[in-house]
């Protein structure tokens, strides 16, 4: 996910606050909806100031940020890359 407005958009996705995110780190976010419910939790690492990559498993939440998109200037990607835990 990248853009101008990524970090206000991934600020209103995800419940812990985005913006002081280290380039080249990851965290633990927690995905929620809009009546306060967990969706999903994942590691978000930031790749650049605008750029940012989810680590997913068997999930479509590149089509659930597309869907909460709105007004925001972000642009979601699937890099087609697979986790592997050891």
């Amino acid at each position: 996910t990248s853009g101008p407005d990524v970090l206000q958009f991934l600020e209103h996705i995800f419940v812990r606050k985005i913006s002081n995110l280290k380039q080249e780190r990851g965290r633990y976010a927690i995905a929620w909806t809009r009546q306060g419910g967990l969706f999903m939790d994942r590691v978000l690492f930031r790749l650049a100031d605008d750029r940012f990559c989810f680590v997913q498993l068997n999930c479509v939440l590149d089509t659930w940020l597309l869907a909460h998109k709105r007004d925001f200037d972000i642009h979601v990607a699937d890099p087609q890359s697979h986790v592997l835990q050891i």
